[in-house]
């Protein structure tokens, strides 16, 4: 069904929203979890932090999927991939490139003239994407 799921990831909580529905999901399906940080300049600090990140989400999504691979045997691969540029484009362009079967992310849930303001980079992933996307809205309006 999904072989490969990709979760894009900020730094933030609100983006670490969507890691127990990626990790329930590919536990069930025996997917394959890759973990997309975008870093928008070349600053090797920038990169360093994001990679850092990742090691640790990593880390901990492959020990959180053990929960649900309880009655199984064996382990989620868990992928790390840091890219550079502007988020929405790189998370399509790397989707349609690995061809990704689904992508889960979080969503801030702003609607009307706050989003259109903002910009959504789910909206932009979901509009211009061709992989599935599951949005996992945030409980919290900003």
């Amino acid at each position: 069904m999904f072989e490969r799921i990709v979760v894009p990831l900020d730094g933030s909580k609100l983006a670490e929203l969507a890691l127990p529905y990626a990790e329930e999901l590919a536990a069930r399906t025996g997917s394959q979890i890759t973990l997309l940080g975008v870093v928008a300049t070349n600053d090797a600090e920038d990169y360093g932090k994001s990679r850092l990140y990742l090691e640790g989400v990593a880390k901990e999504v492959k020990y959180d999927t053990k929960k649900y691979l309880e009655k199984q045997e064996g382990e989620i691969t868990v992928e790390k991939a840091i890219l550079t540029g502007n988020p929405a484009e790189e998370i399509v362009d790397y989707a349609s490139m690995k061809k990704i079967s689904l992508i889960v992310m979080a969503s801030h849930g702003r609607s009307g003239i706050s989003r259109w303001a903002l910009g959504s980079v789910a909206e932009k992933v979901v509009r211009a994407g061709s992989s599935p996307v599951l949005l996992v809205r945030s409980q919290t309006q900003e």
